[in-house]
C-alpha cells in the first residue's frame, strides 16, 4: 500500500503483471505529459462523438509496457513484462510527484 494511491494486482501470469491504480485526484493532461516519456501516447477522443463520453488514453512501449485509462477518471492500469518491473517503480515515482505537486492535495 502506498500513501498516495492504492494498487491492486489484477493479473499475474508467466510473462507479465497487470496492476490497477486508484488515484486521489482525476487524471489530467499534466500527468499524461509526464508519462509520455515512457512510450507512445495515444488518445481516443470519444467526447467529440458524445458529450457524455470520456476520452481514453493508451501509452505503449513495444511489448514491455502498456498504460491505459480514462482522462478525468481516477483509475488506470499498467501491464508490464516481468523482465522490466523496475520501470513500475519509476512510474510510481512520477505518480507521487504529480499528486504531491498539486495545490489540492
Amino acid at each position: 500500500m502506498n500513501n498516495y494511491f492504492e494498487i491492486r494486482q489484477i493479473k499475474n501470469c508467466r510473462r507479465f503483471v497487470r496492476n490497477c491504480y486508484t488515484l486521489p485526484k482525476k487524471i489530467n493532461s499534466k500527468l499524461l505529459h509526464q508519462l509520455e516519456n515512457y512510450g507512445y501516447l495515444e488518445i481516443q477522443n470519444f467526447s467529440s462523438f458524445s458529450p457524455l463520453a470520456k476520452d481514453a488514453f493508451k501509452l505503449k512501449l513495444e511489448n514491455i509496457l502498456e498504460i491505459t485509462g480514462v482522462i478525468e477518471g481516477k483509475e488506470f492500469f499498467i501491464t508490464i513484462a516481468k523482465t522490466d518491473l523496475e520501470l513500475v517503480k519509476k512510474i510510481e515515482e512520477e505518480l507521487t510527484n504529480w499528486i504531491t505537486s498539486s495545490p489540492n492535495y
